[in-house]
């Protein structure tokens, strides 16, 4: 299968979340693995959700970042799920530390998403956020928000920032402090490039960003 032209080297690299999300529905159906480096819960089992718990996961090949996916859990899984993958991506010498997550790579509507530990189909509540036709922006979300879990590290304009904290976002930029109190205000376009703060900002980055 040939690519799209344009896309960033790591798309076309196996074993991140955009590998799969680049082959739009060649994997519907059949389980895949990704390197996962760490999980965000987005939300859990509810009314609009049914008996599913909605998780953000942040994914890594051998070139870095491999893109974001929606991963669906079952209630009774949840906690063992969010215990064996982490709040937060932990750096290693050479990398990124990760843990193979397997699913079944499911669609709902023009979406993608994975479903983990027997979870059933995602029928209720909102769609997945992360797009085949649009590889690194996310649906524009239904309300501003980022989260405050501390980053291990992240580089911006060759300074590398550690144990930081996004504690604001708006029009200036996503505004960060790390544990030497060291703060940078990184502007909107290059933080939806940086994974770090894309993946606890992208709503936030997308709202602000919308004409």
């Amino acid at each position: 299968m040939v690519l799209a032209a344009g896309l960033p080297a790591w798309a076309q690299d196996k074993g991140g979340a955009q590998y799969y999300l680049n082959q739009a529905d060649t994997y519907v159906g059949r389980e895949v693995s990704v390197q996962c480096g760490a999980v965000r819960l987005v939300s859990g089992p509810s009314d609009a959700n049914g008996d599913l718990a909605v998780f953000d996961a942040e994914t890594y090949d051998r070139k870095g970042w491999g893109g974001g996916i929606k991963v669906v859990v079952s209630k009774a899984s949840a906690e063992a799920f969010a215990r064996k993958y982490g709040h937060d991506a932990l750096w290693r010498q050479n990398g990124y530390a990760t843990k193979i997550l397997m699913g079944i790579y499911s669609k709902r509507g023009s979406s993608y998403y994975l479903r983990w530990g027997g979870a059933g189909e995602w029928t209720a509540g909102g769609q997945p956020s992360i797009r085949a036709d649009s590889p690194v922006a996310a649906e524009a979300p239904a309300a501003v928000g980022f989260d405050r879990s501390v980053m291990p590290s992240f580089t911006f304009d060759g300074k590398r920032y550690i144990e930081a904290t996004i504690t604001s976002v708006d029009s200036e930029g996503v505004k960060v402090v790390d544990k030497a109190g060291a703060s940078v205000v990184v502007p909107l376009d290059r933080a939806a490039k940086i994974p770090e703060l894309r993946m606890r900002a992208r709503d936030a980055i997308a709202a602000l960003s919308a004409p």
